[in-house]
């Protein structure tokens, strides 16, 4: 028991020292949980409970000062911000509403080539106003048209293709091998079966906002913080 406490303290310690004293005070909290006593548990929960409420205080005056960016057209400073906020485990909810605020910049849906800079130019002074929405108009008409052409030509066709019973086919084409950051919540999950929510938390950090991965990745920690506040939890 004692190899196992000293080894919770241990990751306790790292992850304040790597700046996530959130998870750092669930390790401390499950170690209370395996010993009441633990003088250096709770000293440890104290000082994770503080740096946890100023890190949130720092993440919520980030997204005030957005909220003034936003106001003051600084959209470009807003964005930064927010992404941060996201990053750094902030408030995701009121973030994205803000998210939610800026504008789409003007000329996104206009059929113009974009710059070098990949920024959409604005439309030449004195361009009839409206005309690219009614030239996009115009081709999705179009297309439609054809497309419903090439259906009314081959309708029996489809028909008959539809009646037929499928053809029995064998396993062909190859799995492509999974993204990263798949196989970090496929290795997050075996963790979390073996017992060790703890290492499975600090496993599903390392997954970023920007990979398609991440809500996967949050409802798996979710699993694991419920699991490290059950008592008797091992490893």
């Amino acid at each position: 028991m004692n190899d196992k406490i000293e080894g919770l303290l241990a990751d306790g310690r790292a992850l304040m020292a790597s700046g996530r004293p959130r998870d750092a005070a669930l390790v401390f909290e499950r170690v209370l949980l395996l010993s009441p006593a633990e003088a250096a548990a709770r000293e440890g929960l104290e000082s994770a409970r503080g740096a946890s409420a100023e890190h949130d205080l720092r993440l919520e005056q980030r997204l005030n000062v957005a909220e003034d960016h936003i106001e003051q057209g600084a959209l470009t400073e807003a964005r930064a911000l927010l992404d941060t906020v996201l990053r750094d485990g902030g408030d995701s909810h009121r973030a994205a509403a803000l998210l939610d605020r800026l504008p789409i910049p003007r000329g996104w849906f206009a059929l113009r080539r974009s710059d070098d800079d990949g920024a959409l130019p604005a439309p030449p002074a004195g361009a009839p106003a409206g005309r690219s929405r009614l030239l996009l108009g115009a081709v999705c008409a179009a297309l439609f048209l054809l497309l419903g052409g090439a259906v009314a030509v081959n309708w029996d066709g489809l028909l008959r293709q539809l009646a037929q019973a499928p053809m029995p086919q064998a396993a062909s084409f190859a799995r492509p091998a999974p993204p990263a950051e798949d196989q970090t919540i496929a290795a997050a999950r075996r963790l979390l079966e073996d017992g060790d929510p703890a290492r499975a938390v600090a496993l599903l950090d390392s997954v970023h906002p920007q990979q398609p991965s991440y809500p996967f990745a949050r409802q798996l920690r979710g699993q694991a913080e419920r699991a490290l506040r059950k008592p008797g939890t091992h490893r």
